[in-house]
């Protein structure tokens, strides 16, 4: 597990939860920023195929550049974690990245409410 994505999550829900927005992007292509958002909406339970098909949706910038190190590796490993639902594998993999179970409910409450 890369500590990086824990880092990066932990941010954005420390700034959720004090009412500030967090605005997302990318300069060259969208792997990183694609992965997090993938990790991000996999916690709120959004399904494999949206994941999939949000992620995709990149692929219509003139400048994008594909590293398929990214989205599909990170989802494999995903996959292999403990869990019954890709986002309860999800959490796990954001648990082990040192995001703690009640920063994920944190995040969940204020995204879902």
């Amino acid at each position: 597990t890369d500590m990086r994505w824990g880092r990066v999550i932990k941010k954005i829900i420390e700034a959720l939860s004090n009412d500030k927005n967090v605005y997302i992007h990318c300069t060259w292509g969208a792997d990183r920023t694609g992965t997090l958002v993938m990790l991000l909406q996999g916690m709120l339970g959004v399904s494999e195929s949206d994941l999939a098909k949000e992620f995709e949706l990149t692929s219509f910038c003139y400048r994008r550049v594909r590293n398929n190190d990214f989205w599909g590796p990170n989802l494999e490993y995903i996959k292999t974690l403990p869990g019954n639902t890709l986002q309860e594998q999800i959490i796990t993999y954001c648990m082990t990245a040192g995001v703690s179970a009640e920063q994920i409910e944190t995040f969940q409450t204020i995204m879902l409410e």
